[in-house]
């Protein structure tokens, strides 16, 4: 959290790739996979979130909103510098996955910001 705070990207980064080994984490990862419109946030997912987040741009429209709520519901613990850059920044995610056009990215990030 102090990372996120200071924007720390590449500490959060080093985090990121660390978190990926925990049991926990893999299991936050299945629940944002499995999860509905109406999911609830807790801490302990805040490392599967961030790599959701991450990979937004790859995303349906409904599992988009979904990591958008989750993002809101999340603030201070993922701050809106974050999800900037998760959303128009340069992608940080490799895929052969179709990435959103940056109109629906820039609505995204203002749909957030609005909510938050």
């Amino acid at each position: 959290v102090y990372s996120a705070s200071v924007e720390a990207d590449q500490a959060v980064d080093a985090l990121s790739k660390l978190a990926r080994h925990d049991p926990s984490h893999r299991a936050a990862v299945k629940d944002i996979e499995k999860a509905n419109d109406l999911t609830f946030y807790d801490s302990g997912m805040l490392s599967a979130l961030i790599e959701f987040l991450n990979g937004i741009r790859y995303e349906s429209l409904k599992k988009q909103k979904l990591i958008k709520n989750l993002c809101v519901a999340a603030y201070p613990d993922v701050q809106p510098w974050q999800v900037r850059k998760a959303c128009l920044g340069p992608s940080k995610v490799e895929t052969k996955k179709k990435e959103s056009s940056l109109l629906e990215r820039e609505a995204l990030y203002y749909d957030y910001l609005c909510v938050l």
